[in-house]
Order: structure tokens, then C-alpha cells, then sequence
């Protein structure tokens, strides 16, 4: 569907100053003014505005070799933040990020990131929200919509199918165009409908053999004349390999600036007539209205409350935890036994921390989005203040900058556990540096000097609890050896108190983890094509990323998506679908009743899949598309509501090269996680449209199963067809005790008119062609 392109409400003011411009000051607004700020006209009025990374915090300025670490705030980032399925958190996230920009005198935010975790091992999946696009496109254009209502420009990155750091800057990405526009352009498409950002950086890599700076069919038809993209197009940094390709192809703004490589090749083009003055205007026209944007929202410079955004920072971080595992002890007290859980622990239980990371806590990743903030809450600290009387004591354990068993290290740590009666709690995960922006991870496993730390410690005590520290799944063999596991991602600057507060009781965990957790590295869906090899990414694993894979396949896997335990419980029921027959272009709404039948307030994220069971085309088991998450007190019954439209139905078909919806049953499931449906209800949807030439001579009348009306119809034609007219059955030694049923699917459609082989014709040339008419046509009603 093709959106027509109207005006902007800076579209006249724009036009009006580009007509005052001369070529060459036109030219220069095509490339940025320094290595973090745009390029404005000082003569008309235009400053040149900076940009600033990142995606959890406003990444401040590098002056040569003095870094200037600023009162800013760190907040959770995206990996942690998806975890939390909270949409106004996001929302909240980005009007916090605006209300620094402005104060720190920043004109874009250079965020929200919204790739695709297609795989654990990007370095860069930190940055990241999901593997499943809807919660990627849902939380991005939350983010989008609260970073601009600061008035700043957000900046959706990176566009598009950029889902590695190895050979980032010239690696192809080669990918269907169904796969592209479900899974890795419909994150983008959404945030442009919901969101309108004012802003989109391309990515480096190439798409299909053109690198994306060029990309007209990406940045021009897809983008710009399909979704209806007015705002502007910037280049990674040092993206751009032909910039006059680029200005054809619709990218605006070439970052970084400072030197104007291109600024006399750009003129050379336009008077020798390769680019015309209007293709220069079109791109400018887009950056001054960027600019006109920031100057009139633009605020004053001013102090950042930094405690306020740092108590909203912990806020933030207490969502995005997850509880991965908390399992039971034996409590024996004068020969009284009983059982509780591990977690949460006793307000004045002595504690032993063990671990090099709950000292040398890691909160972010690095790269471009690390934040330089001016202090954060650390875990034993927190801990201490929260263990209301407890004793705490710390033993280092392993050493998180060298992966190697330090005999010596361990000697003390398991010393140290053995003389303690109370819970151990483990900090385990990546150490600084292992996720990052410019490199991939190298495998999926803990450094070994912390799983034989925990190896060790098993032996010693029943009650372990692992505080699991990282951005992108872990193989997680080692958990047998512990009995709780919370996952505390990549949660900023407050995660050191939140995660005490989720330990210690005062915060039920209510996150869920927006990516699967596989068993090992070999069970993920682009193993064998990661991360490509001849400078090409072939994304042969198609749809099935995440846990579509997983799903479809049947693989068992560690911790599914959507997956997270809480200290209270939910029971699901009262399932309502109206109507239950709908046309394509109706919508359906969906509720369901939660209740929390546990002892304490907690939070619940429900999660709504639809199924296509009798789809004719290949498509995921369930896919994503709705969620809520609501808080409940104990007893407590509450209504979660969904609206469904026809995009939650439909699917990308090449053939039209549209979205399409089947006609057709389907399956509308609600659970608290992919792997765990509590209630479905089936509803019917009448398609307005038919694929044209869907089937043809070449299809086996067995492919027709998948649509049962067609593959009945032709049954019905075929039904009093003679054995003898079967292919082989006229063999020179009789009947070869073929199935006679299993024949007739193997045949195509088209030698029911020339014989297949027996020479003897079952219909006419005439015939064949009614049938398909008919087989192909919207009269047959699926449910006949």
C-alpha cells in the first residue's frame, strides 16, 4: 500500500529559506558540520545543531583525550527494558532522555536502536529490544513518542537488516523479501505509523547486494513513497561510499562532518547534469526542517535533577529483571519440616556475595551508547542497606578480567562458603568489555573460572542464588548447580538497589524476557549461516528467528520468550472474543481475565499469539500480537483488553507483493508465555481479496492440502477418475501395488488434460482451465 506524501507543518517555512540558498550553501548542509553535529546556514537563521548517542542515556562529548563525564543519567537499556513489556515505561525512558538533551544543549537524540536479535552472539544485541518485531516495534515508537515529546528529534537506528557487528561496514546482507518485510522492515514500517520520528539513521551494511547509504529501494520506495516518511535520513558514520548514488537514493545528511569530502563532486554532478538541483534540494529541504523542528522546540541549558531521574532509574530497572529459576529448600526447625522458596530472602538473613562482578558491577555495554554518568548504585552496598540488620560478607571468588581458574581465588571462596550456614548469592555473567559495539561475542559460555566457582560451591551449601549479569543470552548449563537465578540484564544505573529490593521481597520480579534463552549455541535458528562468510549474511533461516524456530521445529530450549517467574501467582479465565466472524477490514476485540491468587501484589504481562492452522502458506506455529501488562493485589481480578485489526492477521505475499489475509480460521491465544497458552478461542475471517494465478498447471494436486477448499473441489472433479489413467498403472507388468490416493496428489494439475504418462486424458485443455479459474477465484467458501 502506497501512502501519498503531503507537507509537514515546516514544509512552507523550508521551502521558503531553501529558496534563499545558494548551490553551494545548499551542498554544504548535505554533510555535518563536526563529528556530532549537523550542518546548519548561519546567514538564514539555521544553527548547526549536535547530535548524541544513545539509546539509555545522552552520551556526552569526547574533546580529544579528556572525557567529559557529566551529571546525566544511565537508564536500563534496551535488551533490559523489552524485558519489562511496559510500553509507558519506554515512553517515560524517552521524555527523561529529552529533558537531558535539552539540558546538555542536544539537537537529536540518536536513538531508539530496533534491529532484530537474530542472533545471541551480536555484540550489539544489548542495544537491542527483541527477536520478535512486534515487541521491537511497539516499545520503539513508545521510545520515539517520548523522546520527541521533549522536543527532540529521535533518531530510529539502523536502518535496515542490520543484525551483526563482524564486517558491519561492508558485510551483504542477503535475505528474502517476505522474511525482510515481517520480520526485519516491519519494526521500522510500524515506528514511521505510530510514531512519525523525525529522524532515521541507515545502517552500513549492504541489503541484497547495494549498501544501504545507496539503497533507493529501501530508502525511497519502501520507505518514503509505501510508508509515507517525510522526516530526515542520516548515515551511520562513515557510511557513505558514493554520495551522489546517496542523494539519489534518499539519504539526506552524510555523517560525520567537519570535512566535506563530497561537497565538489556534488557540484561537478549537478552541472554536469548526473543530479539535477532539485534532487539536492529534496534532501535539504528534509534537513532544514529537522533543524526548524529543534529551534522551536528547542529549551534552554540547565541542571539535570539527578536524584529525581536516578530514583525514576531504579524504578525503571525493578520492571526489566527477570526470575529465571527459584526453586524450594527443606526448612528443618526442631524436627518441624517445611518448604519455601529460595527467593525472597529473610529481611535479617546473613548473607554471603560472592563474585568479582558484585564488585566491579556492569550495568551497560560499550561502544557509542556507553553513558558516562556520574555514579551508580552498586550491588554490595545495596545489599548491606537492604539486609535490614543482616551480615554481609564478600569474598571476590573469580576474576572477572582473566577467563582462568585462579586456584587461589577459589581456594577462598569455597572456604569462605563452607563456614557460612545462610544463602550464598553468585555474581555471574560477562565481563566489561565482552559486549560491544565493533565485535561479536565468540560463544555463548560463562568464563570458566565462574561455572567452576559454582561447581564448588554447590558442594558446600543448598542455597545458592546467581545474579546473572549480560545483554544476550547465556548457555545456562551450569544452573543445575544453583537454586535461583535472577536475571539482571544490562538494567543502568540503578540496578544495584533494584535488584536487592527484588532479593530481599520489596519488589515482586515481574519481568519476561523478550528473547528465548537456547539450550546451547548449535540449537539457534541462523547457526550454520552465522555470521556469514565472502563478506555475505544469507538469512537462509528465513521467518524462523527467535522463537518461531524453536516453536516450529520443536527444539527444546533453556528459558522460552515471554518466560518469568513472579512471588505471587496469576490464573487466567473468561476469555472473550467478539465477534467471532469478522471481515478482513473489521476488527475483533479480545479480553480475558486475570487474577492474582498469590499473597502478594505483583505485576503480569499477558501475551496474545495467533495461530493460522490451516494456512496454505508456510508461516510460524503462533506469532506475537498483543501484550498488557497489568498489576494486581492479592485476590485481585482485572480485565486485559486487546483490539486486533487486520495487520495482526496478515502476512507479506511475494506474489502481490502486499499484505495479504487468508480466508479462514484462526487461533487466538492468550498465555504467560509462548510455551505456556492458558486459554484460546477460534474466530473466522472472510478475506476481501484472492491471490490471482495462486495455482497452475505445475501444482501437485497433493500441494493443494493446505487449502482444503480447493484441494476438495478438485477431489470432487477427480473422484470417478479410473485407476487406469494413473501414471504407471498401464505398466507392461500390470499394476506396481501403488496407493491409487497417493497418485492422484503426486499429479499436476495439469496432466489431468495430457495423461502424465498414460496417454489417456481424464479432462480437456478447457476443462483444466476452469478449474483452475475456479481454484484460484474467491467463490469457493473455505468452510464448504
Amino acid at each position: 500500500m502506497h501512502i501519498e506524501n503531503t507537507k509537514n507543518k515546516y514544509s512552507d517555512q523550508a521551502a521558503s529559506l531553501l529558496h534563499q540558498m545558494r548551490l553551494d550553501e545548499k551542498i554544504s548542509m548535505l554533510s555535518g558540520d563536526a563529528l556530532f553535529a549537523m550542518s546548519g546556514n548561519e546567514r538564514l537563521g539555521l544553527p548547526s545543531y549536535p547530535t548524541s548517542d544513545g539509546p539509555h542515556g545522552v552520551k556526552l562529548i569526547t574533546f580529544g583525550e579528556k572525557t567529559i563525564r557529566g551529571n546525566v543519567t544511565c537508564f536500563p537499556t534496551a535488551t533490559a527494558l523489552a524485558n519489562s513489556f511496559n510500553r509507558t515505561l519506554v515512553q517515560d525512558m524517552g521524555a527523561l532522555l529529552a529533558d537531558e538533551a535539552q539540558k546538555e544543549g542536544t539537537g537529536v537524540c540518536l536513538a531508539p536502536a530496533v534491529n532484530i536479535k537474530r542472533h545471541p552472539l551480536c555484540g550489539r544485541n544489548f542495544e537491542y529490544y527483541s527477536e520478535d518485531p512486534y515487541v521491537a516495534a511497539e516499545l520503539g515508537a513508545a521510545a520515539v513518542n517520548g523522546i520527541q515529546s521533549g522536543g527532540v528529534p529521535a533518531c530510529v537506528k539502523h536502518f535496515a537488516v542490520n543484525n551483526q557487528e563482524y564486517r558491519r561496514q561492508t558485510v551483504n546482507a542477503v535475505v528474502d523479501e517476505r522474511t525482510m518485510r515481517e520480520i526485519y522492515l516491519r519494526v521500522f514500517e510500524n515506528i514511521v505509523r505510530q510514531a512519525a520520528p523525525v529522524t532515521m539513521m541507515c545502517s552500513y551494511n549492504k541489503v541484497n547486494g547495494t549498501f544501504m547509504s545507496e539503497n533507493t529501494a529501501l530508502l525511497t520506495k519502501i520507505l518514503r513513497d509505501e510508508w509515507g516518511y517525510q522526516g530526515m535520513v542520516m548515515s551511520d558514520w562513515g557510511a557513505v561510499h558514493d554520495r551522489i548514488q546517496g542523494v539519489r537514493a534518499g539519504l539526506d545528511l552524510e555523517m560525520p562532518g567537519g570535512m566535506h569530502l563530497y561537497d565538489e563532486a556534488l557540484k561537478e554532478a549537478v552541472e554536469n547534469g548526473e543530479l539535477t538541483e532539485e534532487d539536492i534540494d529534496t534532501c535539504v529541504s528534509r534537513i532544514i526542517e529537522c533543524i526548524l523542528f529543534i529551534k522551536e522546540n528547542k529549551k534552554p541549558k540547565g541542571e539535570i535533577d539527578h536524584r529525581t531521574h536516578h530514583e525514576l532509574a531504579v524504578k525503571m530497572a525493578e520492571e526489566c529483571m527477570v526470575l529465571l529459576k527459584n526453586d524450594e529448600f527443606v526448612i528443618d526447625i526442631d524436627g518441624m519440616i517445611s518448604r519455601r522458596k529460595v527467593l525472597p530472602l529473610e529481611k535479617n538473613a546473613d548473607i554471603c556475595v560472592i563474585g568479582d562482578l558484585a564488585d566491579k558491577f556492569i550495568y551497560q555495554g560499550g561502544g557509542s551508547s556507553k553513558v558516562l554518568n556520574m555514579s551508580a548504585d552498586m550491588p554490595l552496598e545495596c545489599l548491606a542497606e537492604y539486609a535490614h540488620g543482616g551480615h554481609i560478607t564478600y569474598v571476590r571468588g573469580y576474576d572477572s578480567t582473566n577467563e582462568a581458574v585462579n586456584e587461589q581465588i577459589l581456594k577462598e571462596a569455597v572456604e569462605t562458603a563452607g563456614q557460612h550456614h545462610g544463602p550464598l548469592i553468585v555474581f555471574m555473567g560477562l565481563g566489561y568489555g565482552a559486549e560491544s559495539e565493533e565485535y561479536d561475542r565468540e560463544n555463548m559460555l560463562l568464563p570458566e573460572n565462574q561455572t567452576a566457582l559454582l561447581r564448588e560451591l554447590r558442594k558446600v551449601n543448598d542455597q545458592i542464588i546467581v545474579v546473572l549479569i549480560g545483554g544476550s543470552p547465556v548457555d545456562m548449563a551450569w544452573d543445575r548447580y544453583c537454586d535461583a537465578v535472577l536475571y539482571a540484564s544490562l538494567a543502568g544505573e540503578g540496578a544495584g538497589k533494584a535488584l536487592s529490593e527484588i532479593l530481599f521481597g520489596d519488589v515482586c520480579p515481574s519481568g519476561k524476557l523478550a528473547e528465548t534463552f537456547p539450550l546451547c549455541l548449535e540449537n539457534t535458528p541462523a547457526f550454520l549461516h552465522y555470521p556469514g562468510k565472502n563478506n555475505e549474511a544469507v538469512y537462509a533461516e528465513g521467518l524462523y528467528v527467535g522463537y518461531r524456530y524453536y516453536d516450529k521445529k520443536r527444539i527444546p530450549i533453556k528459558y522460552s520468550f515471554g518466560y518469568g517467574l513472579s512471588y505471587t501467582q496469576f490464573a487466567y479465565g473468561n476469555l472473550n472474543v467478539s465477534p467471532k466472524e469478522i471481515k478482513e477490514t473489521d476488527t475483533v476485540t479480545v479480553s480475558c481475565d486475570v487474577t492474582n491468587i498469590g499473597t502478594v501484589a505483583g505485576k503480569e504481562i499477558v501475551q496474545l499469539y495467533i495461530s493460522d492452522p490451516v494456512s496454505t502458506v508456510d508461516k510460524p506455529v503462533k506469532e506475537l500480537k498483543g501484550f498488557e501488562k497489568i498489576e494486581l493485589m492479592p485476590g485481585e481480578t482485572g480485565t486485559v483488553q486487546f483490539i486486533l485489526s487486520r495487520d495482526a492477521f496478515s502476512y507479506y505475499e511475494e506474489r502481490i507483493q502486499d499484505w495479504y489475509v487468508e480466508s479462514g480460521e484462526y487461533r487466538i491465544m492468550i498465555g504467560t508465555s509462548v510455551n505456556d497458552i492458558q486459554v484460546e478461542e477460534s474466530i473466522y475471517i472472510q478475506a476481501n481479496s484472492f491471490i490471482p494465478d495462486k495455482y497452475t498447471r505445475k501444482t501437485l494436486i497433493g500441494e493443494l492440502k493446505s487449502d482444503p477448499p480447493a484441494y476438495q473441489y478438485v477431489q470432487n472433479i477427480i473422484k470417478n477418475m479410473p485407476a487406469a489413467l494413473l501414471p504407471g498403472y498401464d505398466h507392461p507388468i500390470g499394476p506396481m501395488g501403488m496407493n491409487k490416493y497417493r497418485q492422484r496428489d503426486s499429479m499436476e494439475i495439469g496432466a489431468l488434460a495430457t495423461g502424465s504418462g498414460s496417454n489417456k486424458p481424464y479432462l480437456s485443455e478447457e476443462q483444466v482451465s476452469e478449474l483452475l479459474n475456479r481454484i484460484n477465484s474467491c467463490t469457493l467458501d473455505p468452510r464448504s
